[in-house]
């Protein structure tokens, strides 16, 4: 029987113990023995910028239930008569507004307005995929969006309204 020429760690995914790993480890070991004011100091201000990233962090679930406390006497309704003067169809409202609902980040219906900004109140991430999910919703083509004078615009909850509804219908 043969006797195997590789340690079994080679064996193992991702495992290597090769000469960079050797002289990262032997560079840390380094700077611990011959700089510790300068480990000392690295180290107390990664961990500051961890805690205070961590800090920082949107709480996403609080602040839409905050919007969803206030707002609770609000509905798509209200986004259809106010859009009503501006020509827009219920049709178009009523599917952005379910749409918006399925992507929003929580659990329960959060009441929309037409001020509402897509990424700091919503905390909705991708205008572009959002965009054209909801023009294939309403059953509209992109094929011209330049033209819409909300082309480029398209960071309020009124906005992207608007915008689908200047795009022409799909055939």
């Amino acid at each position: 029987m043969k006797k195997a020429t590789r340690a079994p760690e080679a064996f193992v995914a991702g495992f290597s113990f090769d000469v960079v790993t050797w002289s990262i480890v032997a560079a840390i070991l380094l700077l611990v023995v011959f700089q510790p004011l300068l480990t000392s100091v690295l180290l107390v201000s990664g961990t500051c910028v961890f805690f205070w990233r961590r800090l920082r962090a949107p709480d996403v679930e609080g602040d839409l239930k905050a919007l969803r406390d206030i707002r609770h006497d609000l509905g798509v309704d209200d986004l259809q008569r106010a859009l009503a003067a501006k020509g827009v169809e219920e049709d178009i409202v009523r599917k952005v507004y379910d749409l918006l609902q399925q992507h929003i980040p929580c659990e329960h219906e959060v009441p929309l307005q037409l001020s509402d900004k897509l990424h700091k109140d919503l905390h909705l991430d991708d205008d572009v995929d959002l965009i054209e999910e909801a023009a294939q919703a309403t059953g509209r083509s992109l094929s011209r969006p330049k033209r819409s004078p909300y082309y480029g615009k398209v960071t309020t909850v009124e906005n992207l309204i608007l915008f689908l509804n200047y795009q022409p219908k799909l055939h």
